[in-house]
């Protein structure tokens, strides 16, 4: 599973970031956030949200190392 959270502005220059999360096998869009800000609890609730749908992987892959998702674990 891949995520990474790309960083957009709307026509007012406001930022908007989207949590985007990708099965990497199938390419599958498993879910996408959009918000002002994306905290890491907000993060793990949609993981913990998506394990009761699928399988949990092995791994998770984040894109271009994005130190942005660095938190304690619960």
């Amino acid at each position: 599973m891949g995520h990474g959270l790309p960083v957009r502005a709307t026509a007012d220059g406001r930022r908007l970031k989207f949590l985007n999360v990708i099965a990497e096998h199938s390419r599958l869009c498993l879910a996408i956030r959009v918000g002002r800000r994306c905290k890491a609890k907000n993060v793990v609730v949609v993981l913990y949200a998506l394990t009761s749908l699928h399988p949990a992987p092995a791994f998770i892959l984040s894109d271009k190392g994005c130190l942005e998702f660095i938190a304690p674990a619960p």
